[in-house]
């Protein structure tokens, strides 16, 4: 902020307890004349805490208050009478030249400390998508070897499925004609049995009583016919006397 001479100590006072909340630093500077030393105009600034909405808002912000301080502030529509710049530009405007080459230098620390970090990080992630793709490769080996034996287990079982069936049905085929020959004395008579029937492995008279306990009077029924048209196809007409169940 450049400003006509300030000679009133109070109104130093009074930008300064403007800045106390505002600002984490607030510096005002008079600028002399290499001659003859008086002062051409005197310069004030800070770093706000708080970033302003815009320069203008600004400008009439701090043109109300010099007003209402009863600073003056010189020509009203001068231009750059205020201005947001950089710490190190500030410095130079005030005149700071140790202050502006010690903001220089502290930027160009905080810029390596931004710059080294991340070169860290991207060798570090370079190392890590290396050490996934190595991951990857082995999984998509492991996977490979995985699916080969799954293959050849599912075959086997397959197989082995394949041969149980095969044994099952040829068991239960030799449990029905045993039990057709022991009911009507064929072994290829086409009469039907439960599969619990067939898997208890008993006799047919046992089978037979149990059927006249647990089976409906209708299944027995229909059990009847049925067997009674198998012998009558048959041809054993000796059957037709004997009862059937």
């Amino acid at each position: 902020m450049r400003l006509p001479p300030i000679q009133d100590d109070g109104d130093d006072r009074k930008l300064y307890d403007w800045a106390e909340s505002r600002c984490s630093s607030f510096h005002i500077y008079d600028v002399r004349d290499e001659v003859d030393e008086h002062i051409l105009e005197t310069r004030a600034g800070g770093v706000l805490t708080q970033e302003p909405q815009s320069l203008k808002h600004l400008q009439l912000m701090m043109g109300h208050n010099l007003k209402n301080w009863g600073i003056a502030r010189g020509r009203t529509y001068k231009r750059g009478w205020l201005k947001i710049v950089s710490p190190a530009e500030m410095a130079d405007q005030l005149g700071f030249t140790e202050l502006a080459e010690a903001a220089r230098r502290r930027a160009n620390e905080r810029l390596l400390q931004v710059l080294i970090p991340q070169e860290r990080l991207r060798r570090e992630a370079a190392k890590a998508a290396e050490r996934l793709e190595t991951i990857a490769r082995g999984l998509a080996r492991l996977n490979k070897v995985r699916l080969g034996k799954m293959k050849a287990g599912l075959s086997s079982l397959a197989k082995h499925a394949a041969r149980w069936k095969a044994a099952e049905q040829k068991r239960r085929f030799a449990r029905t004609a045993a039990l057709n020959v022991e009911r009507v004395g064929c072994p290829l008579a086409r009469l039907h049995y439960r599969r619990a029937e067939l898997d208890s492995g008993e006799p047919w008279r046992v089978l037979k009583k149990r059927r006249l306990s647990n089976w409906s009077a209708a299944e027995l029924a229909r059990e009847q016919r049925y067997e009674a048209e198998i012998v009558n196809e048959m041809g054993f007409e000796a059957m037709r006397r004997r009862r059937p169940v």
